[in-house]
């Protein structure tokens, strides 16, 4: 579990800090990370690296979506993360999300973060009163990481 936290904080660091950290030289990614990444997602395009203590950032695209790939420095893929929409969540996370939620207003910037197996998705629910950060795991239970009152 602490490696999941471990793996999921640094994801969510290279969201927060990727507009003002400066991009990794590729020649600096080692080549076991760059042959595993190739083989791992062949179709990616407009691939930028960034390195965070032992871990290399992948920041690319495929298909027109965003996507982030972790890796270690034995070139282990330690988690992955990307941008979806409410219609792109799993039907019983999508369902269960509804009904916890109704006359919520659900972004459709939803946050979905991959690691050891596990999936995890971060995303608001807004009405007139509040705004809530919602966490909700592929079995959909929801937790909620924090409250703004509008």
């Amino acid at each position: 579990m602490k490696k999941v936290t471990t793996v999921l904080t640094a994801i969510a660091f290279f969201f927060a800090t990727s507009a003002f950290a400066k991009t990794s030289d590729p020649e600096t990614v080692t080549p076991v990370v760059k042959a595993v990444f190739t083989k791992d997602f062949a179709k990616a395009e407009n691939i930028t690296w960034r390195k965070s203590a032992d871990t290399y950032f992948a920041q690319f695209t495929i298909d027109s979506k965003s996507v982030t790939a972790a890796y270690n420095e034995k070139g282990e893929l330690t988690g992955t993360s990307r941008y979806i929409t409410v219609a792109e969540l799993p039907m019983p996370v999508s369902i269960a999300i509804a009904k916890a939620y109704a006359g919520y207003t659900i972004s459709d910037n939803i946050s979905e973060i991959s690691s050891n197996g596990e999936i995890t998705y971060y995303f608001t629910a807004s009405n007139d009163k509040y705004t809530f950060n919602v966490k909700a795991d592929s079995n959909a239970h929801f937790t909620n990481e924090g409250r703004v009152k509008k």
